[in-house]
C-alpha cells in the first residue's frame, strides 16, 4: 500500500532542521483530533544540520506512528503528494522565497504558513498565516480547515491564482529589468 492510500495526512516539505520548524508541528499533530481518522504528518525531505533535536522531539511525543519521513523524493513523487495531502503545512522562521507553499497551491492543496520572513508576500491572501511559534493557533487553523470545506475551496482556488502569477518565464523578465536598469544607471 502506498503512502497516499494508507490514509488522511498533512505535508511538510523541507530539510530537516531548526530555522524549517518541523519540531512545532510534531507538538501540533499531537493536539488535532481529527474525527477519529489515523491523521498523519508526512515530512518530505533530507535531515540537516542540527536536526537531532527534531528526532528527540518524536520520539519524546510518541508520534513515531502518525509521522512518516520521506527522506528527498523526486518531482513526480513530491507533487503526488502535493496532490493527496489534506493541506500544506510551511511553519518556517526564514525563508529567502518559499517554494514548497507555491508548489503546493499549483498542486491545489490548501496552504497554513507562517507569517514571517518572505512568506506572507508570497502567500498573499492564499493561504493561512500564523506565527511560527504559536503552537495552539496552528492546532486551532489545522482543525478549522479540516471541518469547512467551503474555506478549504476557498484557499485551494486563490493558490491556483497565485502560484500563475509565479513562473520562470516572469521570473527571467523581472530579471532582465533590473539588469537593464542597473546597466542604464551605470554605463
Amino acid at each position: 500500500m502506498s503512502l497516499i492510500e494508507s490514509g488522511p495526512f498533512l505535508l511538510a516539505v523541507g530539510t530537516i532542521e531548526p530555522r524549517k520548524n518541523l519540531a512545532m508541528l510534531l507538538d501540533v499533530l499531537k493536539a488535532v483530533d481529527n474525527g477519529g481518522e489515523d491523521l498523519k504528518l508526512v515530512v518530505a525531505g533530507r535531515k540537516g544540520w542540527l536536526s537531532g533535536p527534531f528526532f528527540d522531539r518524536l520520539r519524546d511525543t510518541g508520534m513515531e506512528d502518525r509521522v512518516v519521513l520521506t527522506g528527498p523524493l523526486a518531482d513526480e513523487a513530491l507533487a503526488s503528494l502535493y496532490g493527496a495531502a489534506r493541506m500544506f503545512l510551511f511553519p518556517s522562521l526564514y525563508e529567502g522565497f518559499g517554494l514548497p507553499g507555491l508548489e503546493a497551491m499549483a498542486c491545489g492543496t490548501p496552504v497554513v504558513c507562517s507569517n514571517v520572513s518572505s512568506l506572507p508576500e508570497v502567500a498573499g491572501d492564499a493561504a493561512i498565516l500564523l506565527p511560527p511559534l504559536d503552537t495552539w493557533a496552528w492546532v486551532e487553523a489545522i482543525r478549522g480547515l479540516l471541518s469547512n470545506a467551503e474555506l478549504q475551496r476557498n484557499l485551494i482556488a486563490k493558490g491556483i491564482d497565485r502560484a500563475k502569477g509565479f513562473t520562470w518565464e516572469k521570473t527571467a523578465e523581472r530579471t532582465w529589468d533590473v539588469y537593464e536598469r542597473v546597466y542604464e544607471r551605470c554605463c
